[in-house]
């Protein structure tokens, strides 16, 4: 859902329509900001903890293939180990949804943003 939230703020943000569920590309989309999402969430509680749980987090992750599932199973160590794992998880979430928002927009796409490009 966080990942949703912040695919449909940025497209606000950036004066850009709606995801539509009917569109391969807006699914391409969610799943590119969710799995990075996640994987930045992931990055800034490995950066908390300390080396013995980040050999073991590092464990739980080589078990999958792919940074989606990779970031998945970490988020699933983490979960299991940190008592306020949710709390922190929002703490994270907020401030990675609030960079994204403020940063300047990517480049445009297509021909009219080519076309318009500054």
């Amino acid at each position: 859902m966080a990942g949703l939230k912040l695919m449909v703020d940025l497209r606000e943000r950036h004066h850009r329509p709606a995801p539509e569920t009917s569109s391969d590309a807006d699914r391409r989309e969610f799943e590119q900001i969710s799995t990075d999402l996640l994987k930045r969430i992931r990055d800034a509680f490995r950066a908390e903890l300390g080396p013995e749980a980040r050999a073991e987090m590092d464990a739980a992750e080589a078990g999958v293939q792919g940074d989606r599932a990779s970031a998945l199973a970490g988020h699933v160590f983490l979960a299991r180990r940190l008592p306020d794992y949710w709390q922190r998880f929002e703490a994270h979430q907020t401030t990675y949804a609030r960079q994204q928002l403020e940063a300047p927009p990517g480049p445009r796409r297509g021909w009219l943003g080519r076309l318009f490009s500054e």
